[in-house]
């Protein structure tokens, strides 16, 4: 994929959404529902991340609130009634109503999740989805471009936005949800926003990581393979890899360009008690699946939620994700995978932190590394020795995470001024 490719899909879509400026308008006089509160997540594609969490909790702890998440698919939007809780597909009347009369927004990646326009008037929350390693927005790659080309392109997109201010999803919204002191600066520098819009409370989503935490199997269908993975292997190891987004190869190219062998590594991780979890960008599951449909001891995860299947986790395997900055709130170890990170920070994303001050485990080169790693792990843990990273990975977990839980519940006590019901 060209460097360029994915500047051209924001540019469409930015003046595609700047077309709906009369409903934006529209939207913006209709009586707001002050008990209504929508939520959306993944572009309207997933029940998943920070809204996911957020949902449920307010769907259970707040009565005097009605809580409805918005889908751009069918099948989500049934998923939800069939378990008992208000949801409404988007392209419908109702669905429409619901989001014109909504007082308070929340999204997890831009309002986009549910629709910019039709959410004119609506107080947005956003609660982002994670802690940015990477530079992200106003900061990324589309801003700095060099060329003719680029210019052009970042100059028309500063005149639709200065029009259609809306139409940038990502930055359009009245407060932001954050982790910590530490990300103050790269989110006011991301989303060039004042400190009095950011709300310190950390992620809804990792609330799921908190063993207390229950999980009714009706709303998380994933429990089932978590469990059968849980017992039949003693060390549940999951690869969460960065998508690359301009990266000249796709994540496949990861596994078999940087010797992940299928017979002998699917070996290895049998004699060690080991699963390999490969948790992808949906848009190449399938082929992971394909390539490794083989290989023993290795399973690409079919759900769109990872954090059911980071609880069960016992080493964390990523390169460039923010997942990891949650998963820190675990204390288990974590294995770094940056192979390709030269070529990443120069066509997709540069950092905003040096990446071996705030990455506390191994850095790896390839896949036979990272297979030497486990196997470290796995002879500690089996000797009862300590884990040499530990104190490092404290020291970065208090760096970016202020809270160790109760996320959503501190968040609806900043936003509506009082306690959960039912508590």
């Amino acid at each position: 994929m060209k460097d360029t490719s994915a500047k051209r899909r924001h540019l469409r879509t930015a003046v595609v959404l700047a077309l709906w400026s009369p409903l934006y308008l529209l939207a913006k006089l209709v009586p707001k529902d002050k008990r209504l509160c929508i939520f959306g997540s993944s572009l309207g594609q997933h029940f998943a991340d920070n809204s996911k969490y957020l949902y449920l909790y307010m769907s259970r702890h707040l009565d005097n609130v009605r809580s409805v998440f918005v889908s751009h698919r069918r099948d989500v939007v049934r998923f939800l009634r069939d378990n008992g809780l208000t949801a409404e597909y988007l392209w419908s009347p109702r669905g429409i109503w619901t989001v014109l009369r909504a007082h308070r927004a929340f999204v997890s990646h831009s309002t986009e999740d549910i629709h910019p326009a039709l959410l004119g008037g609506a107080e947005v929350i956003q609660l982002w989805h994670g802690t940015p390693l990477r530079k992200i927005s106003y900061d990324s790659k589309w801003v700095d471009a060099s060329g003719l080309k680029s210019r052009l392109r970042r100059y028309l997109l500063k005149i639709v936005y200065a029009l259609s201010p809306y139409a940038y999803g990502s930055v359009t919204f009245n407060t932001i949800v954050i982790s910590s002191e530490t990300v103050r600066p790269s989110y006011r520098s991301a989303f060039r926003i004042r400190d009095d819009r950011m709300l310190l409370s950390g992620q809804p989503r990792n609330d799921c990581l908190d063993p207390e935490y229950p999980l009714d199997e009706k709303l998380f269908p994933e429990l089932p393979y978590l469990q059968r993975l849980s017992t039949k292997a003693e060390l549940i190891v999951s690869w969460l890899p960065t998508q690359r987004a301009n990266a000249r190869f796709s994540m496949v190219n990861l596994l078999f360009d940087y010797g992940f062998d299928p017979g002998a590594h699917g070996r290895f991780l049998a004699e060690h008690g080991m699963h390999l979890v490969i948790k992808p960008h949906f848009r190449v599951a399938r082929e992971f699946g394909e390539r490794l449909s083989d290989c023993a001891n290795v399973t690409v995860y079919d759900y769109a939620d990872p954090y059911p299947l980071l609880r069960v986790t016992d080493v964390l395997v990523t390169d460039y994700s923010s997942v990891y900055f949650d998963y820190l709130l675990l204390d288990r170890p974590i294995i770094f995978a940056p192979f390709d990170c030269r070529d990443y920070v120069k066509l997709s994303a540069s950092f905003y932190y040096p990446y071996n001050d705030v990455t506390p485990g191994p850095k790896c080169r390839d896949w036979p590394e990272v297979m030497r790693e486990l196997g470290d792990v796995a002879a500690r843990r089996a000797q009862g020795e300590a884990d040499p990273f530990r104190q490092g990975r404290i020291a970065v977990r208090d760096m970016f995470n202020r809270h160790r839980r109760d996320f959503s519940r501190r968040i609806v006590e900043q936003l509506f001024g009082e306690s959960p019901s039912g508590e």
